[in-house]
């Protein structure tokens, strides 16, 4: 059963979303292109294309994952499945961000998210506020940042990411008391309980960035153990 073993491949890809299983994960992503090409299955073929778009740009294998957006993009378009298309210049928004391209970035991010509004997707806001993080990263945008909805978050289950990312941006508004503070509960509570999950890379490096900009040594003596194992990122 093709549907089936699709689920089980999306399963497995799922489970392994920890950094160091970006192997297992493409090689899920490959399993499942080479199912939908198998069965002619264009939705299978799309879901892989997609994980596959995800796990080479966490590699940094930028012009791979470009050749993948154009293959999917066509793909989507023959296949007529929107739900799949707008993911299109959201990739092409987060790209455009890292190479400089802002105002092309920005055009993208609230193209993806209108035409994502429009499939009623649940990730149509988180993409955004991705592509938005980006842009106000490289412009040093900081105050654009709602720092009540970060806030708001610490308590979830992606709570030491979101407090992460607060401490990084409380560094960079010149608040260093709230900054410190934020890094003392991580210390004390321990980076290596933050979950290993898609989201671990990202908390790891605005941790460091916010143990620069307070000189908060004890914080960055136990991040930088942690980004280490993956410096090829």
């Amino acid at each position: 059963d093709p549907g089936a073993l699709a689920l089980a491949l999306t399963a497995s890809h799922v489970v392994h979303w920890a950094p160091e299983h970006l192997g297992a994960r493409l090689a899920a992503g490959d399993e499942l292109v080479t199912l939908g090409e198998r069965t002619g299955d264009r939705e299978i073929e799309l879901h892989g294309r997609h994980w596959r778009i995800v796990d080479l740009l966490e590699h940094g294998m930028v012009a791979a994952a470009d050749e993948e957006i154009a293959l999917y993009e066509r793909l989507a378009a023959e296949a007529r499945l929107p739900a799949f298309s707008w993911y299109v210049p959201a990739w092409r928004a987060a790209l455009s961000g890292y190479r400089g391209e802002l105002a092309a970035a920005k055009r993208l991010a609230h193209e993806a998210h209108a035409q994502a509004g429009r499939v009623r997707d649940d990730n149509a806001d988180p993409v955004l506020r991705s592509n938005l993080y980006t842009l106000h990263a490289a412009e040093e945008a900081w105050r654009e940042i709602d720092i009540g909805y970060l806030r708001a978050r610490i308590e979830l289950s992606a709570g030491r990411s979101y407090r992460a990312y607060l401490a990084l941006c409380l560094a960079e508004l010149g608040d260093g008391d709230g900054a410190r503070a934020l890094l003392d509960e991580a210390v004390v509570e321990g980076l290596e309980r933050m979950p290993r999950d898609a989201n671990l890379l990202i908390g790891l490096q605005q941790l460091a960035e916010a143990c620069a900009a307070v000189g908060h040594a004890e914080c960055a003596a136990a991040v930088v153990p942690l980004l280490e194992p993956f410096a090829d990122r």
